[in-house]
């Protein structure tokens, strides 16, 4: 029977989807700090740089990412973040087509889907198990 089991601890729930003793898939969640992945930015073209295929730009808390795609400087675009920060290296944004920039400075627009979020579409119809029922009455009203 498959099942979602959450484990949690401060600051941090570990999120693992089982069938029997087997694993088929796992989040990490840490609610204080998220990772920015799948979040939607208004961000600014700082400077284009075509040889490695986009344009480093601002966000809205002066933090530096990377825009894939041909990008004039100066520009406001709307962008979601495919890949969080890491080994010291900003976020990685792919343009949103189709969604015009509202605002003039950079912002942040939506937060993304928590790894809880992303497994229960994944998984719509699991039984869930949780470890800490007074921490999953808390995030359960999210």
């Amino acid at each position: 029977m498959k099942e979602c089991r959450i484990a949690w601890s401060p600051g941090e729930a570990r999120i693992a989807v089982c069938d029997g003793d087997d694993l088929l898939d796992f989040g990490l969640w840490r609610p204080g700090m998220p990772d920015g992945y799948g979040d939607i930015h208004l961000v600014r073209v700082q400077k284009a740089a075509p040889a490695l295929g986009g344009a480093f730009v601002t966000l809205f808390d002066h933090s530096t990412g990377f825009l894939t795609g041909t990008h004039q400087e100066g520009a406001l675009v709307a962008a979601r973040v495919t890949r969080s920060a890491q080994n010291g290296k900003g976020l990685r944004l792919k343009p949103l087509t189709g969604h015009s920039p509202e605002g003039n400075i950079p912002q942040l627009v939506s937060r993304g889907p928590t790894p809880l979020e992303e497994i229960a579409a994944r998984y719509p119809d699991l039984a869930l198990c949780c470890d800490d029922p007074a921490s999953w009455r808390r995030f359960q009203r999210r």
